[in-house]
Formats: C-alpha cells, sequence, structure tokens
C-alpha cells in the first residue's frame, strides 16, 4: 500500500500519522510543518504549501488520510490518518524496512540546507546595508 506513494507522500503520511492522533491536526497547521520540516517537493514556479495542499489531497483520494469535521472550538479543516494506515506506518519503522525510519534525519537534513541556501542568498544584502550604515 505505501509502496504505491512517491518518497514525499511517505514522507508526508508518515509525518501526518506522528501527528495527526485522534482529534486530528488543522489543515493550516500541518501544512506549514510540512514545508518547514522539508517534506514538500519543490516545483518551479508554485508555492510550497500549495504544493503541500496538493500532496495532502492525493492522501485522502487514496484513503491514506481524512477530513475530520469542522472542529467546533476553531471551525477550521483537520486531517487524520486512519488507524489502520497509522498502524502500518508504524509497524514500518518498528521493522527498520522502509524510509520512515530516516523521516526525521531526512528532514534536518532538508532543513539545514534550505537553511544554508537562505543564509548564503541574504548575506551579500546584509554586507551591503552594514557597508551602507558605516
Amino acid at each position: 500500500m505505501l509502496q504505491r506513494l512517491t518518497g514525499f507522500l511517505q514522507h508526508c503520511i508518515m509525518y501526518c500519522s506522528i501527528l495527526s492522533g485522534y482529534y486530528g491536526i488543522p489543515k493550516g497547521k500541518l501544512i506549514r510543518l510540512l514545508v518547514a520540516r522539508g517534506l514538500v517537493q519543490e516545483k518551479l514556479g508554485r508555492f510550497m504549501e500549495d504544493v503541500a495542499e496538493e500532496n495532502l489531497y492525493e492522501l485522502i483520494s487514496q484513503g491514506m488520510l481524512q477530513i475530520k469535521e469542522k472542529h467546533s472550538g476553531t471551525g477550521g479543516t483537520r486531517f487524520q490518518v486512519p488507524s489502520p494506515v497509522r498502524e502500518l506506518c508504524v509497524h514500518q519503522v518498528e521493522e527498520g524496512n522502509s524510509v520512515f525510519t530516516s523521516i526525521s534525519e531526512y528532514s534536518l537534513q532538508k532543513s539545514e540546507e534550505q537553511h544554508k541556501a537562505r543564509y548564503e542568498a541574504v548575506l551579500p544584502t546584509v554586507i551591503s546595508l552594514r557597508i551602507k550604515a558605516i
């Protein structure tokens, strides 16, 4: 079941299964977390948040993620991983035979790469502003 998913979708469902719990996780928060963790593929000319939302709806269409009813307290849409899928993800991690075992290392590595790229892109501007200030 999980093997038919692309690497990004596999990482996405694993992350969702860790976070969603019984009450689910708000859509906006989940999208921001997926982007921040580097679990969304980059597509030229597209916002990462839009790609993350497409990934979530792809998982819904495959029955691996569910939209919970709007939460009465916040009124926003929440996502939840069905119990059988969550159990399968946990089993994959325990067996150590899937891409899920490296999700933490992958997301940390991706975050460091993105941080370094942003730093290198902004550094010349910061230096020129400091020189002008002197």
